[in-house]
């Protein structure tokens, strides 16, 4: 990740720009607890949760 500091944004084209600067002040949210009584049949799991059960090892050794 690399940050591009808002006064650079504008070169790089006014609808980039314009998103770059909606993540930063809106951005995407969510409410977890509503998602889940709307959906009580979802298995649902933090991302700590799902990251634990993933099997990493391709990616480890990769970055070796």
């Amino acid at each position: 990740y690399v940050e591009i500091p808002p006064e650079q944004r504008p070169a790089m084209g006014e609808d980039f720009a314009k998103m770059l600067d909606w993540f930063d002040q809106t951005g995407y949210s969510v409410n977890i607890e509503a998602q889940r009584r709307e959906y009580p049949d979802v298995d649902w799991h933090s991302y700590a949760e799902w990251a634990n059960a993933q099997d990493w090892s391709a990616i480890k050794e990769t970055a070796q």
